[in-house]
């Protein structure tokens, strides 16, 4: 966590309405500080700001529930991804409190070893498999299977991301060596994994990744790194700097659910990228109106004139697989092609679906 400070107001107004509308505006007052980079010498930083607020009346009015209550408030604030304001609300205790219930079974759950990594293949138009993205996933002892949906924001809140994107590495490495002890593939067939805000921001990442890939042999060429797009608008100059010195160690990367963020198309082709893949909410759309197609039709049009590969996500119909098709699609993944699977069944679809290299 950063730094805590308590500011104190005395005399907001004579009603809660009144209350609320001026620490809504000192709130912002304070937010507005943080939108500049704050520079020291030659170095610039950026600096986030959540706030939590907290009512005091005549009931809450101890100086113990006062801080607990603005502090629920301010966790709520990072929770929805920092630089904004909360009020309390007792709900929001109880929230926490769940959160903080489910990052203790992580934890467990990361020395129980109920995390793995499930297998997504991706073809090309020929039917060849020329890759996989891996999905974690949990294995609960009560609830069954769980999706990283509800458990990823959680673990990346506690800290806890790393060592799941460890696990899941560790399954991707220990995959490629059975594929190519199998002679399945060759060492163009790379797996995709999804990298969190946090982990790109970490100056660690490529040690950390080469202290598993180099434990088993593995290409940096063969793991392919997938960022979202929302990811390239944060801080262009850093992350083209952090892409740049990973690309330069061999790692590749993709633009995963390219068309629902905020880049700006004028700095895309300065970014080193391999990869864009079409989000699935586009896919779902292209039969259905002419918007959707041209949007499609346009991020694979974009791809094509910067020589990247572009990836249809969420594939589910031979409808849409043809229409991709004919719209000049390199790679296709979705139901359609075959769901997420653990290793185990991942190795006996590939096996039946490839030519031995």
């Amino acid at each position: 966590g950063g730094d805590e400070f308590i500011i104190l107001l005395k005399h907001i107004g004579q009603d809660t309405k009144q209350a609320i509308l001026e620490c809504k505006s000192v709130a912002q007052e304070i937010q507005r500080a943080f939108h500049d980079k704050f520079e020291l010498g030659n170095l610039a930083f950026q600096v986030s700001c959540s706030i939590g607020i907290c009512l005091i009346d005549s009931v809450n009015a101890q100086a113990g529930n006062i801080l607990k209550f603005a502090d629920t408030a301010m966790y709520h604030s990072k929770n929805k991804g920092g630089n904004s304001s909360s009020f309390y609300d007792p709900a929001l205790q109880t929230l926490l409190e769940k959160q903080a219930e489910l990052e203790t079974d992580i934890v467990r759950a990361i020395a129980s070893n109920e995390f793995c990594a499930y297998f997504q293949p991706q073809v090309n138009t020929q039917g060849n498999v020329v890759g996989a993205e891996a999905l974690i996933r949990w294995n609960h002892p009560q609830r069954g299977l769980i999706a990283a949906n509800e458990f990823i924001p959680i673990a990346e809140q506690y800290g806890l991301i790393q060592k799941l994107q460890n696990i899941v590495l560790h399954d991707i490495c220990i995959l490629i060596n059975e594929l190519k002890a199998n002679a399945i593939i060759d060492n163009s067939f790379s797996v995709s994994i999804n990298i969190s805000q946090s982990q790109f921001n970490s100056s660690n990442l490529k040690g950390e990744l080469f202290n598993i890939i180099n434990k088993f042999d593995i290409r940096a060429s063969q793991i392919k790194l997938e960022i979202t797009e929302s990811m390239l608008s944060s801080d262009i100059d850093y992350t083209i700097r952090q892409m740049k010195e990973l690309i330069a160690a061999d790692f590749l990367f993709s633009i995963d659910d390219f068309g629902t963020g905020y880049s700006c198309l004028a700095y895309l082709s300065a970014f080193p990228v391999k990869e864009l893949k079409i989000d699935k909410s586009f896919v779902d759309k292209i039969l259905d109106n002419e918007i959707g197609f041209n949007i499609a039709q346009t991020i694979i049009s974009l791809g094509k004139s910067l020589n990247l590969v572009v990836v249809a996500e969420g594939v589910e119909t031979i409808e849409q697989y043809d229409l991709l098709t004919k719209m000049n699609i390199d790679t296709m993944q979705g139901y359609l092609v075959a769901k997420p699977m653990d290793k185990e069944r991942y190795l006996k679809w590939h096996r039946a679906n490839s030519n031995p290299q």
